[in-house]
């Protein structure tokens, strides 16, 4: 990658981190002062503020998914279920503690979905997880069970506003949240 694009990455990823929730609210002005190179550089690598901050929220997000290993190590001799479950509960809350974040990954994903795209990333780092469950339980496809378990919480997530006024449901409660995960979890993996 050219230095003035990794710059620009650097830059924008750092105005994303002090910007709080909503990263949509940095301008190519913003960029361009604090990177001091012209808006039209910024241009000329990414055509838009929009794909320019969905590369570096993708990079964020992937840099969380990274550390998925070092939660399971945390989670001690729990059964695979429960650190399953662990790890379901961690990610779940980091999509409502990120929103904004979180949204843009999820739909990037969904609009341009590719094999080493997050949401490939967060399958592969739960796939041992919920292969040791279905071994357990005498389980069969725990490829296709990781993808329903992945793409069931992201659409949970991406719908919470439905899932309140419909199911009576308040996804935003952490209380509720681990309720709605242990659901899913049941019923996937009974």
């Amino acid at each position: 990658m050219n230095k003035t694009k990794e710059l620009i990455i650097a830059t924008t990823i750092k105005l994303i981190k002090n910007a709080g929730s909503d990263p949509t609210q940095i301008t190519m002005r913003d960029i361009s002062k604090e990177a001091g190179i012209a808006v039209s550089q910024i241009n000329y690598h990414f055509a838009s503020k929009e794909n320019l901050i969905a590369v570096c929220v993708q990079s964020m997000i992937q840099d969380v998914i990274a550390l998925f290993g070092m939660t399971l190590r945390q989670a001690g001799e729990l059964s695979p279920f429960d650190k399953l479950r662990h790890m379901a509960n961690l990610t779940f809350s980091f999509l409502y503690e990120n929103e904004n974040l979180s949204r843009i990954s999820i739909l990037t994903d969904y609009q341009s979905g590719t094999c080493g795209d997050n949401t490939s990333l967060t399958m592969q780092a739960y796939f041992p997880l919920i292969e040791a469950v279905c071994t357990e339980r005498n389980i069969q496809n725990p490829q296709r069970l990781t993808q329903m378990v992945v793409l069931t919480l992201q659409g949970a997530f991406l719908r919470s506003n439905v899932i309140k006024e419909e199911l009576h449901m308040d996804l935003h409660n952490p209380a509720e949240r681990a309720a709605f995960v242990d659901s899913v979890l049941q019923q996937y993996l009974n």
